[in-house]
């Protein structure tokens, strides 16, 4: 039986693989609305925005939202209904039947955060910022799908659980991540399942939600569902799953986040271009957070993700073997201060801050 991977808990002897970049933090029309709203003002997604050409770098930065990614230009946030599905040219049909084509955003992401091809690379010492972290993917980790014995060098399926945590003991205008997903080698799109505690372009505020998300960098748009709020110890389980995969790796995904095993929670299916290599079973991210008070902290376990299952087609596309056990992991952490460290096991992972 393959053995857990450890890493250490003691964030500097960790790979640096990650880099935090210089960040502005949560973009002002994203500020976390009071206890009790489920998302934030209805404006902060208008599309009737007045789209410049170019990379829009003269736009107001209250008009770029939070996300798991980076900050995207409102324009470019969609937001889908539950069954809703995007094909491969971009256009969204909802559950009732109408649709509308996804244009190529017009405008940069702003602070990315999740490392790619749009990324500039920080100076050195950048990711050892004493607790404040502006915006960051402060822990991670991941495996690349290696080539198995039918040839196939890509994952067809990424799941797993987690624990909805206590509130953080101190709510400011922080957004905290808790996501497990799949990925290009270069990052340049993420398919994600998402928990996440304060506001973002999802919707969201001073309580925990989860939304199922789509970003890539051919389009520069995130396509998600809306927020749906949930409580301190739902189970969540995020299902990220391709299916009528062809040799190449091309597949239909569904993307589905179950809460307490609830068939009516979110989902919807998307085809994109992109073949994904990478599969991330736990990361923490974050964007305006100042000190460790705002991470949510129970016991000595900042988030344990549990019954991790990534697959791999085999003997033919349509098939699916777990290899989660013979990967090998990578953890990673952009942070110091608040005890960073994670440990790779059989069943999934452990995060740890404090």
């Amino acid at each position: 039986m393959t053995q857990p991977s450890r890493f250490t808990i003691a964030s500097r002897s960790l790979p640096a693989g990650l880099l935090l970049l210089a960040c502005a933090g949560l973009a002002p029309a994203c500020v976390a609305p009071g206890d009790g709203d489920d998302h934030d003002a209805t404006g902060t997604r208008d599309s009737a925005v007045t789209v410049p050409t170019g990379l829009g770098l003269d736009a107001p930065d209250g008009e770029f939202l939070a996300t798991p990614t980076g900050r995207i230009h409102r324009s470019c946030v969609h937001v889908v209904d539950n069954g809703a599905e995007i094909d491969a040219s971009g256009r969204v049909t909802s559950a009732a039947g109408g649709s509308i084509q996804l244009a190529p955003c017009r405008y940069a992401v702003r602070d990315r955060i999740l490392p790619g091809p749009a990324a500039a690379t920080a100076p050195p010492g950048a990711h050892a910022n004493s607790v404040a972290e502006n915006a960051s993917w402060i822990e991670t980790v991941s495996a690349q799908m290696p080539t198995n014995g039918f040839g196939f060098n890509w994952t067809n399926s990424v799941r797993g659980n987690w624990l909805v945590p206590p509130t953080p003991r101190q709510a400011a205008s922080q957004t905290v991540f808790l996501l497990i997903g799949a990925a290009p080698l270069n990052n340049s799109a993420l398919l994600e399942t998402v928990l996440q505690y304060g506001a973002s372009a999802a919707g969201g505020g001073k309580f925990w939600s989860t939304f199922l998300a789509y970003n890539s960098d051919n389009t520069g748009n995130v396509v998600l569902t809306s927020a749906r709020r949930v409580n301190v110890g739902d189970l969540i389980q995020g299902l990220i799953d391709g299916l009528d995969c062809s040799g190449d790796g091309h597949c239909n995904w569904r993307l589905r986040v179950n809460i307490n095993v609830d068939p009516s929670s979110p989902t919807f299916s998307i085809s994109p271009p992109e073949i994904f290599h990478k599969a991330y079973e736990g990361v923490l991210a974050a964007v305006n957070l100042h000190n460790c008070n705002q991470l949510p902290v129970e016991g000595d376990t900042g988030a344990s993700f549990t019954n991790v299952h990534i697959l791999m087609p085999g003997p033919t596309p349509s098939n699916y073997t777990d290899v989660k056990n013979s990967l090998g992991w990578v953890g990673t952490v952009n942070g110091s201060g608040c005890s960073y460290g994670m440990i790779n096991n059989l069943d999934g992972v452990d995060l740890f801050w404090n």
